[in-house]
């Protein structure tokens, strides 16, 4: 058996002190109030060694942010809260007019635009992987354009199904016209059927 060493004995001394139980539950009571504390700005205590990396390179690489934060074991919630406390904060002046617009000075600021310039990036290489088809696949430039320029490329055609005068259509008055249309034609393929049959006969 090791022979107990003085810093050991020193422990062991301090702990048969009778002021040993109090001294020990205030160290306990201050170490659960530092826990429970929110630092404002700080990194969050529920962000683990590497995980912030780990969010980030998920959403460069085109991931949602929903399954970036599942990837990490996280709740998208926690990560839109991060998002929302470090969300740019605008400034304007008495007219109304925007002066400026940063984030703030602190972790959830930095990692908000972190995280804005690792989606910026994401679309920046799918924007790239679409263009470099340019000149061997039309489609790809077609589907650029419509979503580029929707305006002209992507018109949209508005159609409009109105009732009698412009009012609103009655589904009753179509029900009885569809069942008059049916009769119809029932009623012309009977006729044609008994037309068949009598120049059948003939």
């Amino acid at each position: 058996m090791p022979k107990p060493t003085e810093e050991t004995r020193k422990l062991k001394q301090a702990a048969q002190s009778p002021a040993a139980p109090e001294a020990l539950e205030e160290r306990k009571k201050r170490s659960l109030e530092r826990k429970g504390e929110k630092r404002q700005g700080g990194r969050p205590y529920s962000l683990k060694p590497g995980q912030r990396q780990q969010i980030l390179s998920a959403v460069e690489a085109g991931n949602y942010k929903e399954q970036a934060a599942k990837m990490v074991g996280m709740s998208s919630g926690v990560l839109s809260s991060w998002l929302d406390k470090g969300a740019p904060v605008a400034e304007y002046d008495e007219n109304g007019n925007l002066l400026r617009e940063d984030y703030p000075d602190d972790w959830y600021g930095k990692f908000a635009k972190d995280f804005d310039v690792a989606l910026a990036k994401a679309e920046a290489r799918a924007v790239g992987a679409m263009t470099s088809h340019f000149d061997t696949d039309w489609r790809a430039a077609a589907e650029f354009l419509k979503m580029r320029f929707p305006d002209r490329w992507n018109p949209k055609v508005a159609v409009e199904h109105t009732g009698k005068d412009g009012g609103p259509i009655e589904l009753s008055q179509k029900r009885e016209e569809l069942f008059a249309a049916l009769d119809v034609i029932d009623l012309n393929e009977d006729q044609i059927d008994q037309k068949e049959l009598g120049d059948g006969s003939e």
